[in-house]
């Protein structure tokens, strides 16, 4: 999985085994269609994280299309569950 933040192309490492568990909490735990400012931050972190963090969540907000923000959190979550087809089919 890619992310391109602030002319900068980001590319996922292998998500660990802790990602998915994290992916599970987020998916039963988290109203994606009504976030709060702090879920959001917190959506954003996992994002974050499954990128080995090599940029931070400010660097989403400042570089990322407001419009696109659930469509990156859902992306990385299936890139992490394991059902990388869809994701590089949704980036083709």
């Amino acid at each position: 999985m890619k992310i391109e933040l602030l002319e900068k192309v980001y590319v996922a490492p292998r998500p660990k085994a802790r990602l998915f568990r994290e992916a599970l909490v987020i998916t039963q735990e988290r109203d994606l269609n009504n976030i709060t400012p702090d879920v959001l931050d917190d959506l954003l972190q996992y994002v974050c994280d499954a990128f080995g963090n090599q940029f931070t969540i400010d660097d989403i907000y400042d570089g990322y299309a407001s419009t696109d923000l659930i469509d990156l959190v859902t992306e990385t979550i299936v890139y992490v569950i394991g059902d990388k087809a869809t994701v590089e089919g949704k980036k083709k």
